[in-house]
């Protein structure tokens, strides 16, 4: 992971979820600043969504990740810093049916 290197952390934003808001990103950074050392992952209603925050400290587990590997073998979500959020972007998916129905901001 050369283009990481040095970083104190990552934020790793799906190509399919063009909803997020412009302020999920910075507000994710901030809560991470308070406990650097944990993942972050926003939640809208209950339900975990994207970007997540991955500090530098877990780089090397993504590192030993294979093939169609997720995530989720390398990082325990469970123990992540949870932001609720109002912007249901974080859990909104361009590509499914049902982004269709959803309202436009």
């Amino acid at each position: 992971m050369p283009a990481v290197r040095g970083s104190a952390a990552i934020v790793v934003a799906l190509a399919d979820m063009g909803e997020v808001q412009d302020g999920t990103i910075p507000a994710l950074i901030a809560h991470w600043r308070s406990d650097p050392g944990k993942p972050v992952l926003p939640v809208h209603q209950g339900q975990p969504g994207n970007p997540r925050l991955i500090p530098a400290a877990f780089y090397p587990a993504l590192q030993r990740l294979r093939g169609d590997d997720g995530v989720r073998l390398a990082i325990d979500w469970r123990a992540a810093t949870r932001v609720e959020t109002a912007d249901a972007g974080v859990v909104a998916d361009v590509d499914s049916p049902a982004s269709e129905r959803m309202p436009r901001t």
